[in-house]
């Protein structure tokens, strides 16, 4: 079997990159395993504004309105439904500096779509917001594990996946217009987009990525009727049948996937500054995210024909489109990638 591309995971990095080969009409086959990984135990929240100081970068109506159009594409997929644009965020403000902050972000070209210039007032009797909210335009809820495994059906009914755990040892290089052969397969390059699973990865140095640990609680909450992701403390994600994913927290420390009670204290301390009705803890959910030292991606050619794409931490959502562009157009179209991006900035 010849193709163009093969790609390793198939989180948000896989899925985004493996778009734009599809836009392309480029052939590829994806090579993943059948384990959940940050992008499905993630709250699968779009959200293009960095809520604690109201701050986006310059380029991100552009970025957003290509995510928005990569997820709607790939959503044509799909028979599920993952994508839901009625559930935004809506932001607690915990004084009137804030306000005024987020009336001052609002004035600000770029931050102009996505921040409401006016200070909703809050109706629910179970929410605490004597403030306040405010409406963060043009965000949404994806369901993660929707996501995942609709977009993993339509390439394995495609024959564009297979389901099976990657083994490097069996990876090799030849001279030939398909230099990398892995179990019968030819391909001119290959991509890795394993998220915090590149630490075994032996084609590359092990800071590259660093594992940062997030939890998540899911809440039953019969009272609190909650139509939109709510961010405080922490979010609020709603479910449906009266349950809620809530978290999450960030440790550097434990890169087990074992839930904790320190994150679960921590989560509903901040939880109980928010909301006050009774909700039942259900369910701790982990997962390990792919992060780096400075907080940029990682993108680039690590070899010849051999590349990475990790590192969206936090953002994958919102960047992981325009990001996975970017590494189609060094890889096809021979285009420089931005300095803060490069994988080089790691390499020797």
């Amino acid at each position: 079997m010849k193709v163009d591309y093969i790609i390793v995971g198939l989180g948000i990095a896989g899925i985004c990159f493996s778009k734009q080969l599809l836009n392309h009409e480029k052939s590829f086959l994806v090579i993943a395993d059948n384990v959940a990984g940050a992008t499905q135990n993630s709250g699968g929240v779009f959200n293009p504004i960095v809520l604690r100081r109201f701050t986006a970068p310059d380029d991100t109506i552009e970025r957003t309105e290509y995510a928005l159009k990569t997820y709607e594409d790939i959503q044509r997929y799909t028979p599920d439904t993952w994508l839901y644009r009625k559930h935004g965020v809506f932001r607690i403000f915990a004084s009137v500096e804030e306000q005024n902050n987020w009336f001052a972000a609002s004035d600000k070209a770029h931050l102009k779509p996505f921040i409401s210039p006016q200070v909703q007032s809050n109706a629910n009797p179970y929410i605490l917001a004597e403030f306040g909210l405010g409406e963060v335009m043009q965000s949404f809820k994806i369901d993660a594990v929707a996501f995942v495994n609709s977009y993993k059906d339509y390439l394995l009914t495609n024959q564009k996946m297979r389901l099976e755990s990657f083994n490097h040892k069996k990876l090799s290089r030849v001279s030939d217009i398909y230099p990398w052969q892995y179990e019968g397969i030819q391909a001119k390059h290959i991509v890795f987009a394993e998220g915090a699973e590149v630490v075994n990865n032996p084609y590359l140095t092990t800071d590259v990525i660093l594992p940062n640990k997030g939890e998540y609680l899911i809440l039953k909450a019969p009272k609190l009727k909650l139509d939109y992701m709510l961010k405080g403390g922490v979010y609020v994600i709603p479910l449906g049948n009266d349950l809620y994913k809530v978290g999450a927290t960030y440790s550097r420390e434990d890169a087990t996937n074992h839930p904790t009670e320190i994150a679960r204290k921590e989560i509903e301390e901040k939880l109980q500054k928010m909301i006050t009705c009774a909700y039942q803890v259900v369910d701790q959910i982990t997962g390990i995210r792919p992060v780096t030292k400075d907080r940029h991606p990682v993108l680039g050619e690590i070899n010849e024909g051999m590349y990475i794409f990790n590192g969206l931490g936090t953002r994958g959502f919102t960047r992981g489109p325009s990001y996975s562009k970017l590494l189609y157009d060094a890889i096809e179209n021979n285009q420089p990638l931005p300095s803060t991006m490069d994988v080089k900035r790691f390499m020797s």
